[in-house]
């Protein structure tokens, strides 16, 4: 996430209270033709507020006319993917592969 930010592809976007205390985050990565809606982070009081719709909202309004997919990134939480495909996306697999470069010993208790 620091990479991006410095790279100027990454930001945060968040919610205050009118006092200043911040109730919500998201990091966003903006690349071309795509944004990526990496990490979300709220207090409780954000989920009463539903700031979490507020914000998703505005980026699908800004982002409607320029063709851009936004990316939810998805979640192996189930409360958060359920939370994530309301907004009506596509599920997509992603395949991870993991190549074991040890020794063959070492390898054996990994």
């Amino acid at each position: 996430m620091d990479q991006c930010a410095q790279k100027g592809t990454g930001r945060i976007l968040g919610v205050r209270s009118p006092k200043g205390k911040l109730l919500w985050g998201m990091f966003v990565i903006d690349t071309p033709g795509r944004k990526t809606l990496l990490f979300t982070a709220g207090s409780r009081k954000s989920r009463e507020l539903r700031t979490a719709y507020l914000v998703i909202d505005h980026i699908i309004k800004t982002s409607a006319a320029t063709g851009a997919v936004i990316d939810f990134a998805g979640s192996s939480v189930p409360s958060i993917a359920i939370f994530m495909k309301s907004f009506g996306g596509d599920q997509t697999t992603y395949w991870r592969l993991y190549r074991n470069t040890l020794p063959w010993p070492a390898r054996l208790f990994r």
